[in-house]
């Protein structure tokens, strides 16, 4: 879904806010889930949490989902989404926003990683807002 210039400022100040409760210290990322204009739900990334929904689509990204080794802390799409992942909506509708604070304070690349698009994918989420450098990017799928 394509919203108003002033609906996506608005729903990324929420993911940007979202950043703020991030206890990671490399990059902090917040994630804003909307559907027909209400937000379904918010998240940010984790160092401390983990999850085994993580761990199996991080193989995506190429890490081997049975390696004891690897912590699999969530990220703020993965976060968002498990929270109302059994809602009964046309998730093809929803959007997902997502903005980065990187370490120096400056807002960064947030497009999601091949595990979050993965999930997202499963879920049949289409429509995908991020932060960049110098502003932001949509893509629909």
């Amino acid at each position: 879904m394509i919203y108003s210039q002033k609906k996506i400022e608005h729903f990324f100040e929420l993911a940007r806010n979202a950043c703020l409760y991030s206890d990671c210290k490399r990059a902090r990322l917040g994630c804003v889930l909307v559907y027909k204009n209400t937000v379904l739900s918010v998240g940010w990334n984790s160092q401390d949490k983990t999850s085994p929904i993580q761990k199996e689509y991080n193989k995506l990204r190429g890490y081997d989902p049975n390696d004891t080794n690897d912590r699999s802390t969530l990220h703020a799409e993965m976060t968002a989404m498990l929270k109302c992942r059994n809602m009964d909506i046309d998730w093809s509708k929803v959007s997902l926003f997502v903005w980065r604070i990187k370490r120096n304070g400056e807002q960064g690349l947030s497009r999601p990683c091949p595990a979050c698009m993965g999930y997202a994918d499963k879920l049949g989420i289409k429509n995908f807002y991020w932060s960049t450098e110098k502003g932001w990017a949509y893509e629909h799928k």
